[in-house]
């Protein structure tokens, strides 16, 4: 009882804390917690701007709120601004900035779309499944999707979407965004849920609440997630998910911002009969600890100290610890919490990303995670080097009438990356280098379609190279993108992520492993028209082909294409 009086006051305190910071608020916009994600066009014409200004964008750890943004356009002198720059800024204060103190908004979309693949290409038993396809479920639109969201003043925002959408299918893909309702399929009608097909159960995808002042604010909710500025993805958190449930505390200023970020994994793991809906039981929660670095408004530099605990609290103060590594509550020793099956219970990555706009147009971003590493004094053999990189390139320009972009971006990751020791038979205590839960693969159920990384999308093994480019125009309210990729593929990757010391050498392996490692080939092309202020017309097609597919000798060339219009009726 005395502990649980103690942790009563304790949230009581921090409560009123919180609540004392947001009152004494000065008024410095008055939309400032509004939530912005990475593909959200205030987001992108923020960094845009700021990139033409050869200044350090905005936070890279989406979503970020207005304030955020505004943090990084104050960096920019307007005085070196062109004529259409400058417009295009003041447009961009004004609209995330606001006017009203109180604000109520609606949306309401409809998007009906038609996806063409090639049915046998996707099927679970052959590897692939929908999250396979190019257009990842996601990202996927809705055929209806209703919304709002609620300002009030300068430090409360709520938001939250219904959306109806397909479920993800086990035999094949749907091959419209009318699936949910009716299909034809194994030579009969389907509808309303018959013949595997039916509404999402997980809804809503995105609801999420932001409270603060200029100087704290939390995040917290169901949202989009991720850290860092790849192109492609990103190494230690990316927006891999149908969604993520967040805890942001974010302490912000230009100089320096501290985040302690909480996910909770519960229904991604329900085959290990972690709890859905209750807090009782095993528990997957990642913390990560990130410290963001601004130096000069030249360079961004930041360390993400990140752990994943195996537990059965739903919430530990210590974890908000800024400066605790966890390696002291590291596996099978010095125990943070021994679950009673005595598995695995801390699993730690430590990140470093670099972002340096070193020409105004120009920025170079780094990336590298390392998931487990070696002391001079301690055995190589007894545990395998995991660490990964990514490096990309860009350039953007900026006119009256349109803005473009190209990248070029390379990733190496070695064929242990995210992947953690593991008890396999606890009698015989023996071990299985195997699925190192969240920080290695989404679960949901065991099927490839379900399977993502929470880092790298294409996880360990894997030495990736891709170019793109991307065009807006502005006066016709139209953009295209595109990019081609090469990818080497090891047999230690998502179809084989099993380990051994003595098929593996010790832990000496390096990417690629295997004989006869997959290589692919990928071109994608995407675009979308405002054909009216509330009608979008939007498509994409990808062709890949694959030499050694998933490692199984035989080559396969993958078409696929969607297409659909949005109707947006509020």
């Amino acid at each position: 009882m005395a502990v649980m009086d103690r942790l009563k006051k304790f949230r009581t305190l921090l409560c009123l804390i919180v609540l004392i910071s947001f009152l004494s608020s000065n008024v410095y916009s008055v939309i400032s917690q509004k939530l912005f994600d990475a593909d959200d066009y205030e987001y992108q014409m923020t960094l845009l701007l700021c990139s033409m200004a050869g200044v350090v964008g905005p936070s890279s750890a989406v979503p970020v709120t207005a304030h955020e943004l505004e943090i990084a356009l104050d960096r920019i002198d307007v005085n070196i601004l062109s004529a259409s720059e400058l417009q295009y800024y003041s447009e961009l204060r004004e609209t995330i900035t606001g006017e009203d103190e109180f604000d109520i908004d609606f949306t309401l979309d409809i998007s009906p779309q038609v996806f063409i693949v090639d049915n046998y290409s996707w099927k679970e038993e052959d590897g692939g499944g929908r999250n396979a396809f190019f257009l990842p479920y996601n990202e996927e639109r809705p055929f209806f999707e209703f919304g709002g969201g609620l300002s009030f003043g300068d430090n409360v925002y709520i938001e939250g979407y219904i959306p109806i959408k397909n479920s993800p299918l086990k035999d094949g893909m749907n091959i419209t965004s009318l699936s949910w309702l009716f299909n034809f399929r194994n030579e009969q009608f389907n509808f309303m849920g018959a013949g595997n097909t039916g509404m999402i159960p997980e809804v809503p995808f995105k609801a999420r609440g932001a409270f603060g002042n200029e100087w704290i604010n939390l995040v917290i909710g169901r949202t989009p997630h991720s850290m860092g500025s790849g192109f492609t993805s990103n190494m230690m958190v990316s927006n891999n998910f149908d969604y993520q449930e967040v805890m942001k505390l974010g302490f912000t200023s230009n100089l320096f911002t501290y985040n302690i970020d909480i996910t909770h994994f519960d229904r991604q793991v329900s085959l290990y009969d972690f709890e859905l809906t209750s807090f009782d039981g095993k528990q997957q929660n990642r913390i990560v600890h990130r410290f963001d670095i601004n130096i000069l408004n030249k360079v961004r530099f930041v360390v993400n100290l990140g752990t994943l605990y195996y537990t059965d609290a739903a919430f530990d103060f210590r974890w908000l610890t800024p400066f605790m590594v966890a390696h002291n509550y590291f596996n099978y020793s010095e125990n943070f919490y021994l679950p009673k099956n005595g598995v695995d219970e801390a699993n730690n990555i430590f990140g470093i990303e670099i972002d340096w706009p070193f020409l105004p147009g120009f920025n170079l971003s780094v990336q590298f995670v390392l998931d487990q590493f070696q002391l001079f004094f301690e055995d190589a053999d007894s545990l395998p080097l995991a660490c990964g990189g990514l490096l990309n390139l860009s350039w953007r320009k900026m006119e009256k009438e349109y803005a473009v972009t190209f990248w070029g971006e390379f990733v190496y990751t070695t064929p242990f990356l995210y992947l953690n020791e593991k008890y396999d038979d606890l009698a015989g205590n023996n071990h299985n280098y195997n699925y190192d839960f969240i920080f290695g693969y989404h679960r949901r159920e065991w099927a490839a379609s379900s399977a993502a990384f929470s880092g790298y999308k294409y996880g360990p093994d894997t030495i990736a190279g891709t170019i793109g480019g991307v065009y807006s125009d502005f006066a016709n309210k139209f953009n295209v993108s595109g990019s081609i990729g090469y990818r080497v593929h090891g047999e230690k990757g998502i179809s084989n992520p099993t380990f051994s010391t003595e098929s593996d050498s010790g832990f000496q392996a390096v990417t690629p492993t295997g004989q006869n490692p997959e290589h692919s080939i990928d071109f994608i092309c995407e675009a979308n028209w405002f054909i009216l202020d509330n009608l979008d017309l939007f498509g994409g097609a990808s062709f890949a082909y694959y030499w050694n597919y998933q490692n199984k000798n035989e080559d396969r060339f993958i078409p696929g294409a969607y297409i659909g219009i949005t109707w947006s009726i509020i």
